[in-house]
């Protein structure tokens, strides 16, 4: 889960996932801690422990876990919180409360 990432690894998955969506294409890391990372919060989601996607779900799974780290670096690097996603809430439509800290 992005929130239990330590900063060092935030950055490191964040930076993954964004290279996964860049138009660099030959880039031979191109996005594979950031699918490691999904592939293994979708097997622990898994009641059975197996899954599977087809390409248009895993580049979704994908998207939606872009922004989960994206809002774990706002909101440790800004004013602007918010409600960490579980293991039973990440890649669902969940609503995503946030609000401001003062004194930031």
């Amino acid at each position: 889960m992005p929130r239990n990432l330590s900063d060092e690894w935030l950055s490191t998955v964040s930076h993954s996932v964004n290279r996964l969506f860049a138009d660099d294409a030959a880039a031979e890391d191109r996005g594979a801690i950031a699918i490691a990372a999904v592939h293994v919060l979708l097997q622990a989601k898994a009641s059975a422990g197996n899954y599977a996607l087809g390409e248009e779900e895993a580049q979704q799974r994908l998207l939606d876990y872009r922004l989960e780290l994206a809002l774990e670096l706002t909101h440790r690097n800004t004013e602007v919180k918010y409600e960490p996603a579980t293991l039973e809430t990440i890649f669902t439509d969940r609503e995503v409360r946030t609000w401001r800290e003062e004194g930031r």
